[in-house]
């Protein structure tokens, strides 16, 4: 197929859902636009260099939202988007140069793909839409508002009709999408008909994925470790309806649904070990993993009776723990980040000011049962186990190792592996929180020896990336005593698989260790073998 039919097709309306936006499709044989990339960013400031493209635009109030464009001379396509912001635009006078805050269209680039590569345009207009990594560091990793706000997403229909009209309810997105979809695609699928429906739709949403009802806690799980949970919207809520759907519905047992919930309540507790609130979040004004783990204690609340197994005991635990640390805490109205705060939302402006407390008006001590009270007593009990201990201790921390020959700012699309780590400090701490919890309950928390756990070689012994970004180095932020225990399994096959490299069963962590070579050398670490890996130069 000639290029400009293949991007035409991929461009067609039939392929979006745009749900009540009023969007418009323009073609441009030629549009000449300011075009600088540094550091593989598109500069944003004005620039003198121009560049000659064919341009298909998806637009919204004539500015391209999605776009296209075409440089025929060079062979290459490029995907931008184009996110409203508010920006400072300067008022020249005759003495002074004064400036005013003002609302423009900031374009950026998600991707470039040569002619013989565009069959992956489908996946970055995806990214466009959804975001470009599970971390989402700058505005251009993150989803697009719209996509947040369940307004927008892109399913390639190859057999749609030509031009066809975009899908604009949530049902033809499901019909349209699901089956075609599979693997990353299929989650950020599954969260934008989340996104999408109403809150009073989620049983209607469910009825469709009835079939799907088994393979759901994978989905989930998935899906969670993928989200970006800003802004804040009804997100949460409508996934903890959906799985109380399939639980009412006989779908699925209790115990699924707590082992889901003890599984979510785990990943948060680890990253807030990892990434602190008030040290990471912007002194805690951005907050919405707080805003989960309350949902989840609501939840849980609710199945009080199904929490006899360890691992509702342990999600119990967890959620009340750090529920209880942030009790009170300082914060803007809604979670906020100065990036977010640049984009033009619907409603008012989201305000930095901080002046709400947080849980202040349903204290911990006020909504705990007297169900919920012996069994938080008996979670508490648990800790004579040893792994519930060293769960107080662990966090994830986010590491690009192949990253290394990125300059700062420049844009990296390497591999994002989470490394398993543990402190003795951190589990101390925890367990001093949890104590003090214990005397306001009118509850105890048994005297315990703390284990002794070496993993497989300690943070502070690595050689780590200067480069200002997230990095196992960040642990070193934290405390000095955390020690690898293992690199999660889904991002070390994905980083593996770059460098051609497989990894057996087994528990393994792949880090880096100083020598002349530095940063070019990673080790595969595990409990029967080390490996060195050399990495090409950047």
């Amino acid at each position: 197929m000639e290029p400009i039919a293949q991007l035409t097709q991929y461009w067609q309306p039939a392929n979006f859902f745009v749900a009540a936006l009023r969007l418009a499709w323009q073609f441009e044989t030629e549009v000449i636009l300011p075009w600088e990339l540094f550091r593989g960013n598109l500069v944003q400031a004005s620039t003198r260099e121009r560049h000659r493209f064919l341009a298909w635009n998806v637009s919204l109030a004539d500015e391209p939202m999605l776009s296209l464009l075409y440089d025929e001379t060079a062979g290459e396509v490029h995907i931008t988007r184009g996110i409203l912001q508010r920006i400072w635009q300067a008022n020249v006078g005759a003495e002074v140069i004064e400036g005013r805050e003002t609302e423009g269209w900031a374009r950026e680039l998600v991707g470039t793909v040569s002619l013989a590569h565009l069959d992956a345009i489908p996946h970055l207009l995806l990214q466009a839409c959804a975001g470009t990594s599970r971390l989402p560091l700058t505005s251009v990793e993150t989803p697009m508002p719209a996509f947040s706000l369940g307004e927008l997403m892109y399913v390639f229909r190859p057999d749609a009709e030509t031009p066809g009209q975009p899908m604009r309810y949530w049902p033809e997105l499901y019909a349209h999408g699901w089956e075609r979809s599979h693997g990353w695609a299929k989650i950020k699928l599954l969260e934008s008909l989340l996104r999408a429906c109403a809150t009073a739709d989620v049983p209607s949403l469910a009825e469709l994925l009835i079939d799907d009802a088994e393979q759901m806690p994978r989905l989930l799980r998935s899906l969670f470790l993928n989200v970006s949970l800003s802004p804040w919207t009804e997100f949460v809520e409508r996934v903890l309806r959906l799985t109380r759907y399939f639980v009412d519905a006989g779908l699925w047992s209790p115990r699924v649904e707590i082992d889901f919930l003890d599984w979510l309540v785990l990943l948060q507790f680890r990253h807030l070990n990892a990434y602190d609130v008030v040290k990471f979040h912007h002194r805690g004004a951005n907050y919405p993993d707080l805003l989960l783990l309350d949902a989840v204690l609501d939840r849980l609340r609710m199945q009080a009776e199904h929490l006899e197994t360890r691992a509702g005991r342990r999600a119990l635990r967890l959620t009340c723990l750090l529920r209880h640390v942030y009790e009170g805490h300082l914060v803007p109205s809604q979670p906020t980040s100065p990036g977010e705060a640049m984009r033009v939302l619907p409603g008012p402006a989201v305000s930095d000011r901080r002046t709400r407390r947080l849980f202040a008006d349903a204290p911990l001590s006020q909504i705990l049962s007297p169900t919920l009270r012996t069994l938080l007593a008996r979670a508490f009990d648990d800790l004579t186990e040893v792994d519930e201990q060293v769960v107080l201790g662990t966090a994830l921390f986010i590491d690009r190792p192949l990253g290394y020959g990125k300059a700062p700012a420049e844009r990296d699309t390497s591999p994002l592996v989470a490394h398993l780590v543990y402190s003795a400090r951190v589990q101390a701490e925890r367990l001093r929180q949890l104590r003090h919890l214990a005397e306001e309950l009118a509850s105890s928390v048994p005297e315990i020896a703390a284990p002794v756990v070496t993993g497989l070689c300690a943070v502070r012994d690595l050689a780590h990336d200067p480069r200002p970004h997230a990095s196992l180095g960040d642990a070193l932020k934290v405390s000095d005593d955390f020690v690898v225990i293992q690199t999660m399994p889904d991002g070390l096959r994905r980083l593996l698989a770059t460098l051609g490299r497989t990894a057996g069963a087994g528990r393994h962590a792949l880090v880096h260790f100083p020598g002349a070579d530095f940063p070019r050398r990673l080790t595969l670490l595990s409990e029967i073998e080390r490996v060195e890996v050399l990495i090409p130069e950047a």
